[in-house]
């Protein structure tokens, strides 16, 4: 889709920008967000995390790069898959099982066309580091183990 500048000027600007953003960054939103798409247990991520998500939405200048991917100024013409084939690295996806704003499905069609590999976790949606910290970072470094043994 084409990008929207209206969209995009409107959430930038100092009152509805702010206004519009602050509700998108508040506690109750994040934590809704975050049960419905980041996290199959949201209990293991806990307050903390929130916490942190929140202080990070809440660092100055944080709203402009929301602004722009909902208004589609952060789309790419890049086609991805083909953009990490042509690495040379070595490239692994991690995964939610039960991820829905990108379920999958488009895992795996990203890392075929990629020539990548895909581990998935299963119980976990978008944010599978943080259901699963040690389970995830036992992967990264087994997978740079891998590719630089």
């Amino acid at each position: 889709p084409e990008p929207t500048l209206w969209l995009r000027e409107l959430l930038r600007s100092p009152v509805a920008g702010e206004l519009s953003f602050d509700a998108l960054a508040s506690k109750p939103a994040i934590r809704y967000f975050n049960a419905d798409h980041g996290y199959y247990d949201p209990e293991k991520a806990g307050d903390d995390w929130s916490d942190y998500e929140w202080r990070t939405a809440h660092q100055r200048g944080a709203r402009f790069a929301p602004a722009s991917f909902v208004s589609g100024y952060l789309n790419s013409e890049v086609d991805l898959g083909d953009a990490l084939a042509d690495l040379d690295a070595p490239v692994t996806f991690l995964w939610g099982r039960e991820a829905d704003i990108t379920p999958l499905s488009d895992g795996r069609e990203l890392a075929d066309e990629a020539d990548a590999r895909l581990v998935v976790f299963d119980d976990a949606k978008l944010l599978p580091h943080v259901e699963f910290p040690e389970q995830f970072a036992e992967t990264v470094l087994g997978e740079l183990n891998r590719a630089f043994a």
